[in-house]
């Protein structure tokens, strides 16, 4: 195979990441773009607690230049020390010479190149399994994912290739755009442009992705909540547990965490995406020790100009700027997870309107702990006026919220038709709410030596197997302090806990 150097552009310095003039936001998707697919989106103010990120951009990766070319790349795949780069229109161009899979290292020389024709002519997303070796290759027109090991020469896209496959349409997926390997769980997450959903697919007890016939085990959750509109890629970030997602709709790239609870946005408008249709996280190439975004744009579609070569991987490097969403909480050791609550439109403050501040070591009442829960857990409304004592509260719709998800029942027992909305919570009592919120499973093993009198004993085991508490008396903590009231500095970290947030520490 041939070994030769190919174009790259360098930029260094800073570039533009949000900017423009506000575009009208888009209800449920948090943030407003323009419509035009040949400039950089126009993104308007987001909505409260939404954390955006911007980039740099690094380098451009010309993929006119490869030869064999590549006018319309597709996927990418970081293996440790190189790029692998799918081609899924290539073989209807004049330009065709028998590739669609080109390997390149970092800086960009092209290292070779290879066919998926054999058993793919539309790869469209790839993904690689370090540990095993293995690719990924998902056929949106076949609706397969092919996972193929390469043969005695050690080389992907090679006569000797070994590959199965299995079906994505059967669990539902019509549109496998993305694929990508997760080396930490072992299983696959499948991204689908039409459904607008992630897939995670578990090979099972056999070890073997073999099809949901078998036994393969398929979860899935939507995008549309955090704002994709066309996800046309996915990478992970294993360290984090995050998945990168690429959208070509909005242009925008969404970071989730392994369950779909959005982490932030990045900007992508340095690229000039024309038209985005992969994504991989690598080392940067001027920064080793950096995690980089690598997008692969496939420029004009040579289904329909086969006369275009503007194929590119373009380089951005991700700057998180800080996020310091309130004045009084520098000195808190749970800092990180306000932000997070924060970010997550979880909390506003405890100053309005303004909001600048978020009293951490104040006591929440039950009431608004309700609000924090009914934001936390996205519950629905209830048209039910559950208890008498909560009329003129601001947070009457949020206690009703979490009375019809039965996360409460009151708090006179048996009658139970009082809230004492201004009442602070405890440690136990909201080690119950969670339970209930979360539908925690009992737990015998004892955690605390302080609460066997307590009538939540059996929650409060429960958040603690669960990770959600780690005690009250560090670095010891084998007390809960069960009958403290619950500090709003407190709440937020057994709800970043609880909802698998990632905390957000100022840099």
């Amino acid at each position: 195979m041939r070994r030769v150097l190919i174009a790259v552009i360098l930029v260094i310095g800073s570039l533009p990441g949000l900017g423009g003039s506000a575009g009208a936001e888009t209800e449920d998707q948090g943030v407003g773009y323009s419509a035009s697919s040949t400039a950089a989106p126009v993104l308007a103010a987001p909505p409260a607690g939404t954390r955006i990120a911007t980039t740099q951009l690094v380098a451009i990766i010309d993929m006119s230049v490869l030869s064999p070319p590549s006018p319309d790349p597709s996927g990418i795949a970081w293996m440790q020390s190189e790029f692998l780069v799918s081609d899924s229109e290539v073989n209807e161009t004049p330009l065709f010479t028998g590739s669609n899979l080109f390997s390149l290292s970092p800086p960009g020389a092209l290292l070779g190149s290879g066919s998926t024709l054999p058993y793919s002519a539309e790869p469209t997303g790839l993904g690689y399994d370090p540990d095993g070796n293995r690719l990924f290759v998902s056929d949106d027109d076949r609706r397969e994912i092919f996972e193929v090991r390469p043969g005695s020469d050690g080389q992907f896209g090679s006569s000797d290739d070994v590959v199965t496959s299995f079906d994505t349409a059967v669990f539902g997926s019509n549109d496998p755009e993305g694929v990508e390997f997760d080396p930490v769980s072992g299983d696959v997450f499948v991204l689908d442009g039409r459904e607008n959903k992630v897939f995670r697919v578990d090979a099972g007890p056999n070890g073997l992705f073999d099809g949901v016939g078998n036994d393969d085990v398929v979860t899935s959750f939507g995008l549309a909540s955090v704002g994709s509109v066309d996800p046309e890629g996915i990478a992970i970030d294993p360290t984090r547990g995050v998945l990168a997602i690429v959208d070509q709709g909005t242009k925008l790239v969404y970071e989730v965490k392994l369950n779909g609870h959005l982490v932030r946005v990045i900007d992508i408008a340095p690229a000039f995406p024309y038209a985005v249709s992969g994504i991989a996280l690598a080392p940067g190439s001027l920064v080793f020790a950096e995690t980089n975004l690598f997008l692969v744009d496939r420029g004009r579609d040579e289904s329909v100009h086969p006369d275009q070569n503007d194929g590119k991987v373009v380089e951005l490097r991700v700057i998180a700027p800080p996020w310091d969403r309130f004045l009084d909480d520098n000195d808190s050791v749970h800092e990180a997870d306000i932000n997070a609550i924060a970010a997550a439109g979880i909390t506003f403050g405890c100053n309005p309107p303004g909001n600048t501040f978020y009293c951490p070591g104040q006591s929440v009442t039950r009431a608004q702990m309700a609000s924090f829960l009914q934001r936390g857990f996205d519950l629905s409304p209830s048209s039910t006026d559950w208890f008498g004592d909560d009329s003129g509260s601001v947070h009457e719709a949020n206690i009703n919220a979490i009375a019809a998800a039965e996360i409460t029942f009151g708090c006179n027992p048996p009658v139970n038709d009082r809230f004492c909305p201004d009442s602070p919570v405890t440690r136990e009592q909201l080690a119950s709410f969670l339970v209930r919120a979360l539908k925690l499973a009992p737990v015998s093993v004892d955690r605390f030596v302080d609460d066997n009198q307590s009538v939540h004993e059996a929650d409060i085991n429960a958040i603690a197997a669960a990770g959600i508490t780690l005690g009250c008396n560090p670095p010891a903590n084998d007390r809960f302090c069960p009958r403290s009231p619950v500090t709003r500095e407190q709440m937020a970290s057994f709800l970043v806990r609880a909802l698998d947030l990632e905390p957000l520490p100022i840099p």
